[in-house]
C-alpha cells in the first residue's frame, strides 16, 4: 500500500472528524500485538473510544490495523489467539502513520488514558512505538492535564473488598480476572474476544458494572491515580498499613495484600519497597541483604521473601487498612492483630530500610551489560528539549510530503532511529550504500537468534509443527505458512 493510500485508510478508520470535547474525558484503548516484548514485537491492531466521566461515548470509535516492518518475525501464537491474518495487516496503516494519529488522539488535553492491564502491557508497547517513531514517549501521559489509569487493579480490589453485585468467575478453584471471563459471567457484551475494539467496549462495560455496584470504591480508585496520592498513603515508612491490589500477589489472594512501606528503591525514585504483611516477615529481619537478594531474584525458588515494589507512576490501587471489613478479612484469611504485630516487629528492626534498599541495589548492580539494539534502549535516558524540537520538525516535514529533511540529533539513539524510520518509510530515498546497510539489518534481524524474538527458521518450524498436529485455525495457519515463505524470501534478497 502506498503512503498516501495508507494514510487515507487511517483517516477513514476514524469514522469522521472529532466532536468538541468536554472538560475532561476518558480515552479507553486496547491493542493486539505480534508478541509480548514491547521492545521487539509490534502493535498490529489499535482501537480506542472516548467517553465522558459518566462513561458515555463522546466520539465515534477509532480502530486500525498496522503493518509490520520487513524485519519483524511475529509469534504464530499471537495471531492464532487474535485471528488476525498477515494479509489483513498488509492493508493497514504504516506504523508511523498509525502512531501519528494515535498520538494525536492520546495527546488531547485533559485526557485520562485507561484500559484493562494497560499500564503493564499496552502502555509499554505505546511508549516503545512512540520512541521508535521519534515521538516523545512520555509527554502525552501528563501534559495539559492528561493522566493514566488502569481498571484491572480496581477489579481485583472489588472482588476482594466489595464483591457484592458482581459475579466473580472462578477457574481452577481461583478467581479469574480475565476480561473475557468477567464479561461472560456477568452477561456483558464482548462479541469478539482479542479484537481490540471489542475489548475496549467490554472494558467500559466492566467499569460501568463496578461503578454501579461499588461507586465509592470506583471513585476512590479514580481519585488515587496520581503518584502523589499513592505516596501520601504509603509514607512515612513503617507507619501505615495499606491494602494493595496487584498481579504479583496471585489470584488465589484476589490479587490483594496488606502491605507496609519499608524502604525507598535505591535507583528508581518512583518505586517504594513494601513488605507483604499477609505472610511471615521474620526473614526480613533475621536474614542478610545478600541472602534476601539471592532468594528474591533466583530464577527458581520455593518461597521468595515477602517483598514487593509499588510503582507510584503506575496508578497503584492502595487504600487504608480500615477499608477491610471483618467479613472480608475473614474471607481473605487476614488477622488484624497479627498484621499489627508484624508491623511492630518491622518498625523495631534497626536499619531495616537500609538493608532492604541494599537488596535491590545488589540486584541492580548485577544487571546484564551486553549491548542492546537501539530499539530496546528506550529507558536509557530522556529526550533533550533540543532533540524534541528536531523530532517535531522532522515529523512536520514528513506530514507535508517534503523531501527527507537533513536533521541531526545529539542523541545517538535518535540518529539511528531516524535512519531506520527513513528506510521503512522512504527506502527509495536511500543511496546504494545505505540501502545495502538496511538490507543487512533486515536479514540480521530475521536470522539471528535472540532471547525475546524468533528467527525465520524458528517461526517456520513452529507453524509447520502446528499444521502437522492440526493445532489451531487451518485458514490462519495457512496464511502464516505463506507469510513464512515471504519472510524467507527476504533473507535471500
Amino acid at each position: 500500500m502506498s503512503g498516501t493510500r495508507a494514510a487515507r485508510a487511517c483517516e477513514s478508520a476514524y469514522h469522521g472528524s472529532r466532536m468538541e470535547e468536554p472538560a475532561e474525558t476518558f480515552l479507553w484503548y486496547d491493542i493486539e500485538t505480534s508478541g509480548t516484548s514491547p521492545a521487539n514485537d509490534r502493535i498490529v491492531q489499535f482501537a480506542s473510544l472516548r467517553t465522558d466521566f459518566d462513561l458515555e461515548p463522546v466520539e465515534p470509535p477509532f480502530s486500525t490495523y498496522i503493518q509490520m516492518g520487513p524485519e519483524i518475525v511475529p509469534w504464530p501464537e499471537s495471531f492464532l489467539v487474535t485471528g488476525i491474518s498477515p494479509d489483513t495487516l498488509a492493508a493497514g496503516c504504516s506504523e508511523w502513520e498509525a502512531m501519528t494519529e494515535i498520538h494525536r488522539i492520546f495527546d488531547a488535553g485533559r485526557t485520562c488514558v485507561v484500559g484493562y492491564n494497560n499500564l503493564l502491557f499496552d502502555d509499554e508497547f505505546i511508549r516503545y512505538t512512540l520512541y521508535r517513531n521519534l515521538f516523545d514517549p512520555y509527554a502525552r501521559e501528563w501534559r495539559d492535564g492528561n493522566s493514566r489509569w488502569d481498571i484491572i487493579d480496581l477489579v481485583r480490589a472489588a472482588a476482594a473488598l466489595r464483591p457484592d453485585g458482581v459475579e466473580w468467575p472462578v477457574i481452577d478453584d481461583r478467581p479469574s480476572f480475565r476480561l473475557q471471563a468477567i464479561a461472560e459471567a456477568n452477561g456483558l457484551t464482548h462479541e469478539i474476544p482479542h479484537d481490540a475494539l471489542s475489548d475496549v467496549r467490554a472494558t467500559i462495560e466492566v467499569a460501568r458494572l463496578v461503578r454501579k455496584h461499588q461507586p465509592k470504591l470506583y471513585q476512590w480508585s479514580l481519585g488515587q491515580r496520581s503518584r502523589n496520592a499513592a505516596r501520601r498513603l504509603l509514607l512515612p515508612f513503617g507507619q501505615r498499613i495499606c491494602i494493595h491490589a496487584a498481579r504479583s500477589f496471585g489470584s488465589a489472594r484476589y490479587g490483594t495484600a496488606p502491605v507496609l512501606a519499608i524502604a525507598q528503591h535505591p535507583e528508581i525514585e518512583a518505586s517504594v519497597i513494601v513488605a507483604d504483611l499477609g505472610r511471615v516477615v521474620s526473614a526480613l529481619i533475621e536474614n542478610s541483604a545478600e541472602d534476601l537478594a539471592e532468594a528474591l531474584f533466583a530464577k527458581e525458588a520455593e518461597e521468595r521473601p515477602p517483598l514487593h515494589q509499588v510503582r507510584l507512576n503506575r496508578c497503584p490501587f492502595l487504600a487504608p487498612l480500615n477499608v477491610l471489613r471483618p467479613s472480608d478479612a475473614k474471607r481473605l484469611g487476614l488477622d488484624r492483630d497479627l498484621l499489627l504485630e508484624r508491623q511492630a516487629a518491622l518498625t523495631a528492626a534497626p536499619d531495616l530500610d537500609r538493608k532492604i534498599a541494599n537488596v535491590y541495589a545488589r540486584r541492580d548492580s548485577a544487571r546484564d551489560d551486553e549491548p542492546r539494539d537501539v530499539e530496546e534502549r528506550l529507558y536509557e535516558g530522556f529526550m533533550s528539549d533540543a532533540d524534541r524540537v528536531r523530532c517535531e520538525d522532522l515529523r512536520r516535514e514528513l506530514r507535508a510530503g517534503s523531501p527527507w529533511p537533513d536533521i541531526s540529533f545529539t542523541d545517538a539513539r535518535l540518529q539511528a532511529l531516524a535512519y531506520r524510520l527513513r528506510a521503512r518509510l522512504r527506502p527509495e530515498s536511500l543511496d546504494a550504500s545505505h540501502r545495502e546497510a538496511w538490507q543487512r539489518h533486515v536479514v540480521d534481524r530475521l536470522t539471528t537468534e535472540h532471547p525475546r524474538r524468533l528467527t525465520v527458521a524458528e517461526y517456520r518450524r513452529d507453524v509447520e509443527e502446528r499444521l502437522a498436529a492440526s493445532e489451531g485455525d487451518g485458514e490462519i495457519l495457512g496464511a502464516l505458512q505463506a507469510y513464512g515463505l515471504e519472510l524467507e524470501r527476504r533473507t535471500l534478497e
